[in-house]
């Protein structure tokens, strides 16, 4: 689903009016050697265009002006103007926020994240009358600090799940930005309550996230910080988002269906209790007890 919401973005105006307005630069990058890999046609289309300026990015910051060493490829440290470089920039920052954006991006990657820092919070369902693997996966911890590390489509998503535009316009969280979520327990109420906090890298000053009615400087409830939850995913466990991505594979998905297989084999064993209560132990008993057992092995 994310994938067709990219495509649809490609075919935007806005994005191939981009793409059109920096075509000779996008040429330009797909005459290095060392982005071939990236190359349609005779350009660096927009789309690949991270991979061109995560690697330059990557030397310019990170790679000694007197030394080549750990450095995989030195030589892109000096291989646009500063000018090309502000361009390359502009135009990654660009491509990927829109990619990652509530419109794009939806809840489709930043909602599985925001539903584990719910229940580590302590919440176990968003619709408290789900039955769903949420419960069964919940880690029941004392640990008062959790620390994600992930790169800046992670951040991103995050934002567009919660239904925000990122809260530095047009740029991409640099290494070292952080989104802080806490969680605080007012004594005197006897209630709990969210605050959530955006730092950009090397900065000392928190970003108190969120103008709505739900997020404030004073914070946001529990109850309230469930109701947004519920207001921006589209979906209220780590199975729903599973049949909405049509995914599979991914582990949170795999355990899913190991839970459903074992609520199966519960509702069979369940089945043959009452038929073995029924027959008070005739030979219809066996036949019974047999045959569905039978299906639960095949189920296994």
């Amino acid at each position: 689903k994310f994938h067709n919401h990219l495509d649809k973005l490609y075919k935007s105006q806005s994005w191939v009016q981009k793409e059109s307005e920096h075509l000779s630069f996008l040429i330009k990058l797909a005459q290095y050697p060392r982005f071939q890999q990236h190359v349609q046609g005779d350009k660096v289309p927009l789309k690949n265009l991270w991979t061109v300026y995560d690697a330059i990015h990557v030397a310019r910051t990170e790679c000694p002006t007197n030394s080549t060493l750990g450095c995989p490829d030195p030589e892109l440290r000096v291989l646009l103007t500063d000018q090309e470089w502000t361009t390359l920039q502009n135009l990654a920052h660009y491509a990927e926020i829109n990619k990652y954006s509530k419109q794009t991006a939806g809840s489709l990657l930043g909602g599985n994240i925001l539903l584990q820092i719910f229940q580590r919070m302590g919440g176990t369902s968003l619709e408290a009358t789900t039955q769903s693997i949420d419960r069964e996966l919940q880690r029941q911890s004392d640990s008062q600090f959790f620390y994600y590390s992930a790169h800046y489509p992670t951040i991103l998503s995050t934002f567009a799940a919660l239904g925000l535009a990122s809260p530095i316009d047009e740029i991409l969280p640099d290494y070292g930005s952080a989104l802080i979520v806490e969680l605080h327990s007012d004594e005197a109420s006897k209630q709990d309550f969210v605050k959530l906090f955006f730092r950009e890298t090397e900065s000392q000053l928190l970003s108190v996230l969120f103008d709505g009615p739900c997020f404030r400087s004073l914070g946001c409830s529990m109850d309230n910080f469930r109701q947004t939850l519920l207001l921006n995913l589209e979906f209220t466990s780590h199975l729903d988002w599973c049949d909405v991505c049509h995914n599979g594979s991914a582990d949170i998905c795999l355990m899913g269906a190991v839970y459903e297989l074992q609520k199966e084999k519960q509702q069979v064993s369940a089945l043959l209790d009452e038929a073995e209560a029924k027959t008070c132990g005739t030979n219809q008993s066996q036949i019974v007890g047999g045959f569905v057992g039978g299906i639960v092995l095949g189920l296994l």
